[in-house]
C-alpha cells in the first residue's frame, strides 16, 4: 500500500491543447470522471489505479474492461488469475493461438483476453472472450515472448516463506518464554499436592486445583516461599529474540528488497545510514518508482484518460480540440529524506535558469499555473488590502531576503534613446 501511495499520486491531469479554457474544461471533466469511473460504484479512480498496482506487483498482471455506460466510459478491474485458460475447472492448458487466458493472431498480437467466473469453490466457469481494444492490460516483464507478467517477488519467494516460518516459530518461543516467572529446583521435581504425595508428569491429577498442577504453579502477590536444603528459585529470563536472530531477518528482509528493485533500507530501516547514504538510497528508490509510474501511465492512466476524453467529446459533452489528446498526468511528490535541502536546491536551480518553475512545482505535486494562478490573486489581494488601511505593501508580507519592505515604483517607460539601458 505505501508502494502505491509512492506511485500513485491525485492523478491530476494538465490538458496543453493551446486553449486556455478548453484545457480548463477537459481537467474538470476529468476530475468529474475519476468519481464515477468504477463500473462496481465503489472506487475513486485512485483507488482503482492503487489496487491494479498491487495486483501488478503481486500477481504479475491485472486487466481492465472498457465499459460505455451510457455514453459514459467505466472501468471494471479484472484479477489476473480469472484471465485462463480454463473454462471449467482449475486448470487449462495452453494453445498455439491461446497463451495464458490471452488469444493472439498469427503475428503474436494479442486480440481477446478470456475471462472467467470465479466460483465459490476456487475454479472457474462461464468463459467470455473480451476484446483487446475493449480491454487493458497492465504489466511488465523482462522477457520478449512474454504475454502475462510474473509477480515481483517470483526471484525470493523462498525467502519470503522462510521470513514466514522463522517468525511464527520466534513468535512462539518468545510467548512461551514470556509466560514463565520463575523456575524452582525442588527435590520432588514438582508440586506438592499437599499430602505429602507427589504425583510427576500427572498434570491432569484430580487432586490438585485447577490453578496447581504437578510440574507448574500459578502463585498470587505476596507468597513466602520455603524450601529444602538443595532447592532452589530464581527468576526466568530470555535472549529471545537474539540479536544473531534479528540479523538473519534482516538479511532476509534485504532479499524481499531486492524483489522490489528498492534498496533494503527504504523498505526496512534506514538506522546507521548517514546523510550522503541515505539521500543515495532515497534517489536509488526515486527511479524505481519513477520506473512504475511510466509503466503505470502507459498501460493503464493515459489509455483511460484519452478513451474517456474522446467518448465525450464523440457525445457532445465536451468541446473538440485539435489537441485534445495533448495532456500529461501530474506526479506525486518526489521521496525527499531531507526537504529544506531539496527544496532550497530547487529554488537556486530556478534562479539560475537550470529548472523551470513547472517542474519545480510539479516536484512538489502542484501544477505551476494553478499555483501562479493563485499566488498573482494574493498579491492582488495584499496590495489591496494596503491601500484600503494605507500600510506599506511589506508590513504584510515580507518579500526580500534581508526583511526590508519592498518600494511600490511606479513602472517607467524606458528610455529609448538610452543605449546603456538593461533588461
Amino acid at each position: 500500500r505505501t508502494y502505491s501511495t509512492y506511485c500513485v499520486g491525485n492523478l491530476r491531469v494538465q490538458w496543453r491543447t493551446g486553449n486556455p479554457e478548453i484545457d480548463r474544461r477537459y481537467e474538470s471533466a476529468w476530475m468529474s470522471t475519476m468519481d464515477t469511473i468504477d463500473a462496481r460504484g465503489q472506487h475513486h479512480f485512485t483507488k482503482l489505479a492503487k489496487i491494479s498496482l498491487s495486483r501488478m506487483l503481486c500477481d504479475g498482471d491485472v486487466f481492465a474492461q472498457k465499459i460505455d455506460s451510457a455514453g459514459i466510459g467505466q472501468l471494471g478491474i479484472v484479477e489476473a488469475d480469472r484471465v485462463t485458460n480454463s473454462g471449467g475447472g482449475s486448470l487449462g492448458a495452453d494453445k498455439k493461438d491461446l497463451i495464458g487466458g490471452i488469444r493472439i493472431d498469427g503475428n503474436g498480437r494479442p486480440i481477446a483476453y478470456r475471462i472467467c467466473k470465479r466460483t465459490p469453490y476456487g475454479s472457474f466457469e462461464d468463459p467470455v472472450e473480451l476484446s483487446a481494444s475493449d480491454g487493458l492490460h497492465v504489466w511488465d516483464t523482462d522477457r520478449a515472448d512474454s504475454y502475462r507478467g510474473v509477480t515481483a517477488f517470483a526471484s525470493v519467494l523462498n525467502a519470503m516463506r522462510d521470513l514466514k516460518e522463522i517468525l511464527h516459530a520466534e513468535t512462539i518461543g518468545v510467548k512461551a518464554n514470556s509466560k514463565l516467572a520463575l523456575i524452582v529446583k525442588s527435590l520432588s521435581g514438582g508440586v506438592s499436592t499437599g499430602a505429602g504425595d507427589v504425583e510427576l508428569f500427572d498434570n491432569g491429577s484430580t487432586s490438585q486445583s485447577a490453578s496447581t498442577q504437578v510440574n507448574a504453579q500459578e502463585i498470587s502477590d505476596g507468597v513466602m516461599q520455603y524450601m529444602f536444603p538443595g532447592e532452589d528459585i530464581h527468576a526466568h529470563s530470555s535472549d529471545r529474540p537474539s540479536a544473531a536472530w534479528q540479523g538473519f531477518v534482516d538479511w532476509l528482509v534485504g532479499m524481499v528488497a531486492i524483489g522490489l528493485d528498492l534498496p533494503k533500507s527504504v523498505v526496512w530501516s534506514m538506522s546507521g545510514l548517514g546523510g550522503a547514504a541515505a539521500r543515495f538510497e532515497i534517489q536509488a528508490a526515486g527511479r524505481t518508482f519513477a520506473s512504475v509510474q511510466d509503466i503505470l501511465e502507459r498501460k493503464l492512466l493515459v489509455p483511460v484518460a484519452a478513451w474517456t476524453t474522446a467518448k465525450q467529446i464523440k457525445s457532445g459533452r465536451l468541446p473538440f480540440h485539435p489537441n485534445w489528446s495533448q495532456f500529461k498526468f501530474q506526479r506525486p511528490p518526489f521521496v525527499s529524506v531531507d526537504l529544506g535541502r531539496d527544496s532550497k536546491s530547487g529554488i537556486e536551480e530556478n534562479l539560475s535558469g537550470m529548472l523551470t518553475a513547472q517542474e519545480w512545482f510539479a516536484e512538489s505535486g502542484q501544477d505551476f499555473f494553478e499555483e501562479t494562478e493563485q499566488l498573482a490573486k494574493e498579491a492582488s489581494f495584499r496590495m489591496e488590502m494596503a491601500a484600503k488601511y494605507k500600510v506599506p505593501i511589506g508590513s504584510i508580507r515580507q518579500t526580500t531576503p534581508n526583511g526590508n519592505p519592498v518600494d511600490q515604483v511606479e513602472p517607467k517607460e524606458p528610455d529609448t534613446d538610452d543605449e546603456t539601458r538593461t533588461t
